[in-house]
């Protein structure tokens, strides 16, 4: 890591120093001080500064602040003593970026309204918003600064003296923007997290706190010192106000070259299907460019207030909490709980990848030159979509890839399965649940066909899994001890079922998004790999011969369906880009006792390929080299 990075204060590059995050609260003037006060000074308060701190006055003047405060508007100062701070390298900044000095160095030693050093301490709410305790007298402190001389009454205001300045301390949206400014990689301004947040910033003047004096010739009023409340949209709604001073956040900042590298890994996931840019010209391009962001920002922040435990795991402001324990993403483990780690998750210590933190005004930021977490547990997900009746295309009055079908049901139940140890005596039961839609026949001499539609798919490398149930799981039970029976009933359905699987991707050309659907011209079939014969599945009939085989079976089957590339995404879309078409193939002298029309479908997981993804760039990137070379 660039040492200038974490080491440099000013000129828009990082500080690194401690600060206390606390309350706000102010003293009045009648309080403290009268016109007789024996350490009262008959003047302004920016005639005291010139007086007791004449260089702190001569930045003051650089930046032309020194009219305010020269005015009716009562301010408290803590200018450093002379020979404190590095006043010409102040006075340097001053004349390139005037608003910085304000924010970082003037206002960072002054409030508004009078504030004496009295027996109690107090938290101060400083010009720009950071926070500073003044100690009592007897411990005598303003942040961590001896405070030389205090109680300097003015005729608008109090002067304190303190031994060196108040350092400025950024918050971690601060540090971000200094990371920003520090940095060389080219195109920062095109991509980066810097530039993606700022798109979406946004100042409102605060008038309760900003002074105006007078109005201009329209009747508006002309504010001479203006207070703005900060927002961010994308930061906002992912519960990551990282610039608000009283917050206390985790943040991970990537450099610029490594926020490039994996935006063009989530761009290349986000191909939308062009014809969308007949419903609105454009829209494919800035869908890209925010969901990318988007898929960057996940798990870059995480809240200290939330996250307790931080020796065990962390969780970002992106996790969902209301998904439950199978929603895995989102929760860093650094090491596995009592219980084990979630389905598909590992051990990730993404803060010790991270190296040392920077201490900021609302928590701590890491500078990282990669990500500490991999694209496939941020944003390239594992993917399980319950197969639900509304996901069956059959919304329309001619459905393009459902026929043939029944009564359409979801139905669920659990069941236990016991654990034994190594000498056969069982010591535990983990409960088990299960689902399906039960997608049932006409009648006994109808094959069906049905569609189910798979909702925000990314263009990217998938392996598929379907998951089933058997035609007997609709009877299944466990005794009481928790072993699973097959019911002895014989007017159970003990049946098997046979079906074929086809998958079908929405077209480039055609109607735009909302309107398709009308023709199977609109549909890509992506043919599942290898022979016909292996697009065709069997699930097995029960055998009341053996039951043994089922005593513990669970009650679905995951079956692979082969890898699939898909060539645009629909995430976030209104409308599904990807169809698996389930068919029946039962033989018409098979349905009667042996296999049955009626199919159970459970889920359809999709596990992301991020090796053929990647290599799948990397080959765009050759072509586009060839091609520039021609």
């Amino acid at each position: 890591m660039n040492n200038n990075i974490k080491n440099t204060l000013r000129w828009g590059l990082l500080a690194v120093a401690g600060a206390s995050v606390m309350l706000s609260c102010t003293d009045t003037w009648d309080d403290h001080y009268d016109s007789a006060s024996s350490n009262g000074y008959a003047g302004t308060t920016m005639k005291a500064i010139e007086e007791k701190a004449s260089e702190f006055a001569d930045i003051i003047k650089a930046v032309g602040y020194q009219r305010e405060l020269a005015s009716e508007n009562i301010y408290t100062v803590w200018a450093p003593a002379n020979g404190t701070f590095d006043k010409d390298a102040w006075l340097e900044l001053a004349q390139t970026d005037k608003q910085q000095v304000i924010d970082r160095f003037i206002k960072n030693h002054m409030t508004r309204y009078a504030v004496s050093q009295n027996t109690n301490d107090q938290v101060i709410t400083l010009l720009n918003k950071k926070l500073v305790t003044m100690t009592d007298a007897g411990k005598n402190l303003f942040g961590g600064q001896t405070i030389q001389e205090a109680n300097l009454g003015c005729t608008n205001g109090v002067l304190h003296i303190i031994e060196n300045e108040n350092e400025y301390v950024p918050n971690i949206n601060e540090l971000i923007k200094d990371q920003y400014v520090a940095s060389t990689q080219p195109n920062k301004k095109k991509s980066s997290l810097y530039a993606f947040i700022e798109e979406k910033d946004s100042d409102i003047l605060d008038e309760s706190r900003s002074v105006s004096r007078g109005v201009d010739e329209n009747g508006n009023k002309i504010w001479v010192d203006s207070v703005t409340i900060h927002t961010n949209l994308v930061l906002d709604a992912m519960s990551a106000e990282i610039y608000e001073e009283d917050s206390n956040f985790i943040a991970i900042i990537p450099s610029d070259a490594a926020w490039q590298k994996r935006y063009k890994l989530a761009a290349s996931l986000l191909k939308f299907n062009p014809s969308e840019d007949n419903l609105r010209a454009g829209i494919v391009d800035s869908l890209k460019h925010l969901y990318a962001g988007h898929f960057l920002l996940r798990d870059l922040f995480f809240n200290n207030n939330v996250n307790l435990h931080k020796e065990d795991s962390l969780v970002s402001t992106n996790y969902v909490s209301s998904r439950g324990s199978d929603w895995p993403n989102g929760v860093y483990y650094t090491k596995a709980p009592a219980r084990g780690l979630p389905l598909d998750k590992e051990v990730n210590d993404i803060l010790a990848k991270a190296g040392d933190p920077i201490a900021c005004s609302n928590g701590v930021g890491y500078l990282v030159e990669d990500f500490p977490m991999s694209p496939t547990e941020q944003f390239f997900l594992k993917r399980t979509i319950r197969a639900r009746p509304y996901l069956i295309d059959q919304a329309t009055e001619k459905p393009l890839f459902t026929s043939g079908t029944g009564a359409i049901t979801e139905k669920s139940a659990t069941f236990d399965v016991p654990v034994y140890d190594e000498y056969g005596e069982k010591t535990d039961v983990i409960t088990r649940s299960y689902h399906f839609t039960d997608v049932t026949t006409k009648n006994s001499s109808t094959q069906i066909d049905v569609g189910f539609k798979l909702y925000s798919t990314l263009s990217g490398t998938y392996d598929l899994y379907l998951v089933t149930c058997p035609i007997w799981a609709k009877n299944g039970y466990t005794n009481p001890d928790g072993e699973l029976i097959h019911p002895s009933d014989p007017d159970a359905d003990n049946r098997g079922y046979k079906f074929s699987v086809s998958i079908y991707e929405r077209s480039n050309e055609g109607k735009t998004i909302g309107q398709w659907g009308t023709g199977k011209s609109d549909y890509t079939d992506l043919i599942v790999p290898g022979t016909e014969k292996e697009k065709n599945f069997v699930i097995e009939p029960y055998d009341p011969e053996h039951p043994e085989d089922y005593r513990y079976k669970n009650y679905v089957d995951t079956l692979y369906l082969g890898k699939f590339t898909f060539k645009n995404a629909y995430y976030g879309r209104s409308d599904e880009g990807v169809i698996i078409k389930l068919s029946s193939k039962a033989k018409s002298g098979e349905v009667k006792n042996t296999y049955s029309r009626e199919m159970l479908i459970s889920d359809f997981i999709l596990k992301p390929d991020l090796e053929a993804t990647e290599a799948a760039i990397a080959d765009e990137d050759e072509e586009e080299e060839a091609g520039g070379e021609e």
